[in-house]
């Protein structure tokens, strides 16, 4: 048993139409409530990658089925992962200590999406803000060495280290652009919300957008599906049916991973943010 089998499956199915089988998935998923992504072989909700993200799918499929109770239990652990007064999202540990942390650029992310979802626009914005300071203080890095640096700490500032979730460089075809696109999306989310300065936010999501569509291995990439997204919401309609092409031709998005929970956490989120490109450019020919 792994959270890895089960946490997106509850959305992942309500993007398929399959609104039963998200219920009974969303009960099963229900069951990490308490642990998150601790003990997880899934690669991405490692000790080192973000125990608290299954948090957000579970909350995100539990807003969409009306189980408040459910999502507002994810979104209080959550908030455990935000530092109170920079307003990043934490990595390792919830937060302990105002001074001896490590944040993270997706954590934050994550934080701000699960507040866009329950509604506390506040927190979101405040998480949004820490984003953008962190695209900010990234500018050199992406114009004079072609990578974003994704954690931070309080003395140290930006951590300067080439591991794969500290790191995302243009010139890997490697990289995990899925802590840059998710970012992304929640930034063009937050500038069509009620808040104040949204053309900020939708700035800082177009500054990313640019960097990650000048990544080598972006388009073909597991990890970059939300990427695509990304590009639907920026109305860059060339680049998200580039991106779109061609991770569709590059077959099932799990059949590289390393072993079965990551093969289907990667297939899950697949079916999520391919479902919300079609979706998004159902509603655009609507209307």
């Amino acid at each position: 048993q792994d959270v890895g089998y089960y946490c997106k499956a509850p959305l992942a199915f309500l993007e398929a139409g399959r609104g039963g089988d998200a219920r009974v998935a969303l009960e099963e998923a229900s069951r990490y409530i308490n642990t998150g992504g601790v003990g997880s072989c899934c690669s991405a909700y490692g000790q080192e990658a973000h125990v608290q993200l299954p948090w957000l799918w579970i909350c995100w499929a539990a807003c969409k089925l009306q189980r408040e109770d459910l999502a507002s239990a994810c979104f209080k652990r959550i908030c455990t992962f935000g530092h109170p007064l920079t307003n990043s999202g934490l990595v390792r540990r919830p937060h302990h200590s105002f001074r001896d942390f490590e944040a993270d650029f997706f954590a934050t992310a994550v934080l701000c999406k699960a507040a866009l979802l329950c509604q506390s626009l506040a927190s979101a914005a405040a998480a949004g803000d820490s984003l953008l300071r962190a695209v900010a203080a990234n500018s050199n890095n992406m114009i004079r060495r072609r990578q974003f640096c994704t954690r931070w700490q309080w003395d140290a500032g930006l951590i300067d280290e080439q591991d794969k979730f500290y790191c995302v460089s243009q010139d890997s075809p490697t990289g995990l652009y899925y802590l840059l696109g998710f970012p992304t999306v929640v930034l063009f989310e937050l500038s069509r919300a009620r808040v104040a300065s949204p053309r900020l936010y939708r700035q800082g999501a177009e500054r990313l957008l640019e960097f990650l569509k000048g990544c080598k291995g972006v388009s073909s990439s597991p990890s970059a599906h939300v990427v695509a997204y990304a590009a639907v919401l920026a109305q860059d309609k060339a680049f998200a049916a580039v991106m779109t092409e061609r991770l569709l031709a590059a077959g099932e998005p799990g059949s590289k991973a390393f072993d079965a929970v990551d093969a289907m956490d990667q297939a899950a989120e697949a079916v999520i943010w391919l479902s919300q490109v079609h979706n998004h450019a159902t509603r655009t020919i609507s209307l």
